[in-house]
């Protein structure tokens, strides 16, 4: 609830702090003596485009300060805590101040915020009846939840179907990245498969390429390592002149000088591992020339060999490793686009499973909101008729968006559908008759719209979420008996939100719990406007200037302590 207000040098007020407390607060006054520019600064604190006159003549800067009190389950201190505003437990201070040169500036518990931020939170905590911008029944976003919370509606069954939807549609999201996928998997199928038998075929093994390409050397050069080969075992062990006898030959030299000094029979002994050595090298050459063989089928084999190898390289990766981890890849591509035609059967089973249970609590919701919407439509009008607006029309609408894509079907058509249902509400208003039913937004502000505000408010108290109405302009053009209705019904709201009301009338005045005056003076040539708390006395003075106008009479007196008898 609203528990004061500060303004300073706002239009033609100077100071002024009120403070308000629960139920009806009454605000009355003579004409033009600044009521108006009250609700004016409150719903400037709201976040409402500041008049170019907003600032007091003389000043540069005006500024408007509201403290709130609110339940620890309004929506707004989720809000605050998200904004990460400061909070002193359950109070939120909400200032605007605007200068002359047009400048703008919003704070939350002294924390900066945005001119938007404030707006959406203002939505939350006032309704200004007959500022439209401030009235949440006149925004259809806003009716469904007013619907709902009087069908009941509010609580596990819409939950249910929200997290149902969400279920249904991360379901759907799946099933569609499967089927995109399952699109191009189409278009690669062909192309993977053809890649893994290529690889298959080709064996390729690390290593290899270079063994061939070793092969293939010798294979080339073979007539000149035969030949080469040869030599050296000639020259070893075989020729005239060979290595091998010239040791044999200074070993036998050696071995008579070793009989004279036996020092010499270590070199003795080296020759002769020598002359094995020779021999060792000769045989070894000898069998690798046996083995040496030209082929010209073998060669032509390895170079076709290295050719696919090298061919597949480039294709795959550049070098044979990287074409072997292309080959393990593209099985596991393929063995996925296997498994994934039963995850899209999957899924599509449970999609429609999912499609179908969502359509029956769809259905469900639509049927209990169109009864609550007959309901609902008859207490209100019901209740226009007690406020003077007995030839008035009222409907609740129950709507639904077609289309081209949406997941569920009314009447054979797609709907759009929302965590909420496929369902839109739209309440409509005539007032007078032959007029045609028209959007509440649609239809002009004044003392008949603040009366089907009152209206829907008194039916709808139990489901309400704004926890402070501001009632303008409500007594504009009634008088008598449908006054007192009105004053009975603001008094009935009170009983679950705070309410104030400007009022010219002693019969909705005489209701408040508490009354205030809103007085206009002139010191030293300038206005000034202040607001205070009326005594007991002084409010049956009000109440019968209000009945008598300039002259107040002891009859008016009377007349007003009798409307204030029991209060």
């Amino acid at each position: 609830m609203l528990r004061s207000l500060r303004v300073r040098n706002y239009a033609i007020i100077e100071s002024t702090e009120v403070e308000f407390s629960s139920g009806l607060t009454a605000l009355t006054g003579e004409t033009g003596a600044g009521k108006s520019i009250l609700v004016g600064a409150l719903s400037l604190a709201l976040g409402e485009r500041a008049l170019p006159d907003a600032v007091r003549s003389g000043e540069s800067t005006a500024w408007v300060e509201c403290l709130f009190e609110l339940s620890s389950q309004h929506p707004a201190l989720g809000t605050l805590r998200e904004l990460d505003v400061p909070l002193a437990g359950n109070e939120v201070l909400v200032k605007r101040e605007v200068s002359t040169s047009g400048r703008s500036r919003a704070f939350l518990n002294d924390s900066s915020t945005t001119l938007a931020t404030l707006k959406s939170l203002g939505d939350t905590l006032v309704d200004l009846v007959g500022q439209h911008e401030h009235q949440s029944l006149l925004h259809e976003e806003s009716h469904l939840d007013y619907l709902d919370g009087f069908a009941g509606l509010l609580g596990p069954e819409r939950e249910d179907f929200g997290l149902r939807l969400r279920d249904l549609l991360k379901t759907d999201e799946e099933l569609s990245a499967l089927k995109e996928a399952e699109v191009l998997s189409g278009e690669r199928r062909e192309l993977y498969a053809f890649q893994v038998r290529e690889l298959e075929e080709a064996r390729l093994v690390p290593g290899e390429e270079e063994a061939l390409v070793n092969e293939g050397r010798v294979l080339e050069n073979t007539e000149r390592l035969m030949l080469t080969s040869g030599q050296v075992v000639e020259a070893l062990t075989d020729g005239e002149d060979a290595i091998r006898s010239r040791i044999d030959a200074a070993r036998k030299v050696l071995e008579d000088s070793a009989g004279v000094d036996g020092r010499l029979a270590e070199n003795l002994e080296g020759l002769a591992t020598l002359s094995y050595q020779v021999e060792d090298i000769a045989s070894a050459l000898r069998r690798y020339r046996e083995k040496l063989e030209f082929s010209p089928d073998r060669l032509d084999e390895i170079r076709e060999r290295l050719d696919a190898i090298w061919r597949l390289k480039k294709k795959y990766g550049g070098s044979v490793e990287a074409a072997r981890k292309l080959l393990e890849k593209l099985r596991g591509e393929l063995g996925s686009q296997e498994s994934r035609a039963g995850d899209i059967q999957r899924l599509e089973e449970s999609l429609s499973r999912s499609r179908k249970v969502l359509q029956e609590g769809a259905q469900a919701l639509s049927k209990k909101r169109q009864k609550a919407a007959r309901e609902l439509a008859l207490l209100v009008r019901k209740e226009l008729d007690g406020l003077g607006l007995e030839k008035s029309q009222f409907e609740v609408r129950i709507l639904q968006e077609p289309a081209p894509d949406g997941l569920l079907e009314l009447a054979g058509k797609k709907v759009r559908v929302s965590e909420t249902g496929w369902d839109r509400a739209r309440f409509f208003f005539s007032a007078n008759p032959g007029e045609e039913l028209r959007p509440l937004d649609r239809v002009a502000s004044g003392g008949e719209i603040s009366r089907l505000m009152l209206a829907l408010r008194t039916v709808l108290a139990e489901v309400d979420r704004v926890p402070t109405l501001v009632f303008d302009e409500i007594d504009t053009g009634i008088g008598g008996k449908v006054a007192e209705a009105v004053g009975e019904r603001l008094k009935g709201v009170a009983r679950k939100r705070q309410v104030l009301c400007i009022t010219h009338l002693p019969q909705i005045a005489s209701q408040g719990d508490e009354h205030l005056v809103v007085e206009k003076r002139e010191r030293g040539g300038r206005t000034f406007v202040s607001v205070r708390k009326l005594t007991r006395a002084e409010r049956i003075q009000e109440l019968a200037r209000m009945m008598a106008g300039k002259e107040v009479t002891d009859l008016a007196r009377a007349h007003a302590r009798e409307m204030l008898k029991g209060r």
